[in-house]
């Protein structure tokens, strides 16, 4: 297994570190990983702060900036490659054009499973349509409860994975909230 490399952030030499494979890490006091925050867009941030001044860093970018090959430039926006906001390694990372990261994220791409069953968390996943039709209500539920963040879901290549047991609880609370107000009329 490849040895976690850290680099010191810009502007913050010292004080924080980021690794190649998207962790950072405090340098004060308790030397410990910061806690990962995820904006309503999915993407990873953290805060640093330096002379009681908060600053929120996305984590993509503080990976980018210590570790790419090509320092970034203006027109051109950090990719992640395997289209997931959370997979923060370096080698996950690339350099694009707007015009190609927008033509990468709108096209339809077929979802390869076999890619992705490696990663734990996405066994015994569904679309959107697929956990509608299994579950008995509109795909258009399952998508506003993903967006309000009531439904863990997982974006993968363009499209959302849900897990079976992330929607079957969801609909019994359902089930049973139909049952109540039943009761009490």
């Amino acid at each position: 297994m490849n040895k976690e490399i850290w680099k010191d952030i810009k502007s913050y030499e010292g004080i924080y570190q980021v690794s190649d494979k998207g962790n950072v890490k405090t340098l004060r006091g308790r030397k410990r990983l910061l806690k990962l925050h995820i904006k309503t867009d999915g993407y990873h941030r953290v805060s640093l702060c330096v002379n009681y001044k908060v600053k929120y860093c996305q984590v993509h970018v503080l990976v980018w900036n210590a570790f790419g090959n090509k320092r970034k430039i203006n027109g051109y926006e950090i990719d992640h490659i395997n289209a997931i906001k959370n997979d923060n390694r370096i080698e996950n990372l690339q350099l694009i054009t707007h015009s190609e990261n927008i033509k990468k994220n709108h096209r339809e791409r077929p979802l390869d499973t076999n890619k992705y069953l490696s990663n734990k968390k996405l066994k015994g996943c569904f679309s959107m349509t697929e956990a509608a039709k299994l579950y008995g209500c509109s795909k258009q539920y399952i998508s506003n409860l993903i967006f309000m963040k009531r439904l863990p879901a997982y974006r993968v290549g363009g499209r959302f994975l849900i897990e079976s047991s992330e929607v079957e609880k969801l609909l019994e609370k359902k089930n049973a909230n139909r049952k109540l107000k039943q009761i009490s009329k």
